[in-house]
């Protein structure tokens, strides 16, 4: 619907004559006819005013349907998301840059093109070229964001990635300067929601934390090892694999009762780890033990059911929500390409090790 058909639209359902809206706005009759038969456009100036007088919005006087431009983004953001999410970045960029030639003012759309820009300036598959290019673009649209958008969640998303993004082109204060800004953990949505809920909410939200603080620990234990300043890094391999099996006997306390949900797939990389780190050392027993662990979870998280709930006593009744990740492979497929790296050639002829082998084979495949 065009400007001048709102305005009669608008007009008619006040009982309003033209003769009484061109007085209300102190011009001719013949002008406010003019702009419903589309003939002339309302000066600038008087859309203010019209706005006031119908008591509406801009975008609504302008013909704007705002509510079915957030259905659209939110399709074209569903349909990206289900390729992201499963490692497929290119398809996922090629429908966000649609959608932003067609709303090139949605944040939404420029955060999610940001995460993608991002995820692909870390792919290897990309020449360095191409990948510090993704990474210029990761840092044009989070400032972007920063400098002109006012939702909170996404200005928190653009300084997300913007912080791992400055340090990797080396800006380090700038990266700094920005995680300076966040608030801390215990002041984060989850910890004051735990707080201020009261029943049912209370102890969702309380288990939200929780799962937010495992989600941190178990990751954080993986990823301790740092180059210190001497270059030199802080852990050996040995204790590099004392810290998994830290993460792995977490993870069987917390999920006690082996529903592990989306934990499934970080344990089926953690033994995977520890795997190649026992086959180095042409540990057999504890290969195979490792390998044998890993092929269980794999096919585990293949087989679970996203949207159940959690049945372990910390989060009984929790709705697991979906996964995401940026490998294209699924967790069979994973395993199956380490097991073919040059550490386990030593169990090739293992009986144990083709067995492993063949059960998850046919369960192997991209996402």
């Amino acid at each position: 619907m065009t400007i001048g058909q709102n305005i009669k639209r608008l007009r008619k359902n006040a009982d309003m004559t033209q003769e009484e809206l061109a007085e209300i706005l102190s011009i001719s009759s013949q002008a406010v006819s003019r702009w419903e038969t589309d003939s002339a456009m309302p000066d600038i100036s008087l859309l203010p005013l019209l706005c006031s007088i119908f008591n509406i919005s801009a975008d609504e006087l302008l013909g704007i349907d705002v509510t079915k431009q957030e259905e659209e983004i939110n399709e074209v953001r569903k349909k990206a998301d289900a390729k992201s999410s499963r490692g497929y970045t290119k398809e996922a960029r090629e429908i966000l840059e649609d959608g932003l030639r067609k709303f090139p003012k949605s944040y939404l759309l420029m955060r999610d093109l940001m995460y993608v820009a991002s995820d692909q300036s870390n792919d290897t598959d990309y020449s360095a070229e191409q990948r510090n290019l993704f990474r210029q673009e990761a840092i044009t649209l989070g400032e972007k964001i920063l400098n002109s958008c006012t939702q909170d969640e996404v200005r928190n998303a653009a300084i997300q990635v913007l912080c791992f993004s400055y340090r990797d082109i080396g800006e380090n204060e700038k990266a700094k300067a920005l995680a300076r800004k966040m608030p801390h953990m215990a002041v984060c949505q989850q910890a004051l929601m735990s707080r201020v809920a009261t029943g049912d909410e209370k102890l969702r939200a309380k288990q939200t934390e929780m799962y937010l603080y495992v989600q941190f620990l178990e990751t954080g234990i993986c990823r301790m090892d740092t180059k210190m300043d001497n270059g030199e890094w802080k852990y050996s391999d040995k204790e590099n694999s004392i810290l998994r099996d830290k993460s792995i006997a977490l993870l069987d306390i917390i999920f006690e009762d082996g529903n592990y949900g989306f934990y499934h797939t970080h344990l089926t990389d953690m033994h995977s780890y520890q795997a190649k780190y026992y086959a180095k050392l042409q540990s057999v027993e504890k290969t195979l033990h490792h390998l044998k662990k890993a092929s269980e979870h794999a096919v585990a998280f293949l087989n679970w059911e996203q949207g159940g709930e959690y049945t372990c006593l910390l989060f009984k009744g929790m709705r697991r929500g979906k996964f995401s990740t940026n490998d294209t492979r699924n967790n069979a497929l994973f395993l199956i390409e380490t097991m073919k790296s040059k550490e386990f050639e030593f169990l090739f002829n293992n009986e144990e090790f083709n067995l492993i082998k063949n059960q998850i084979e046919t369960l192997a495949k991209h996402w």
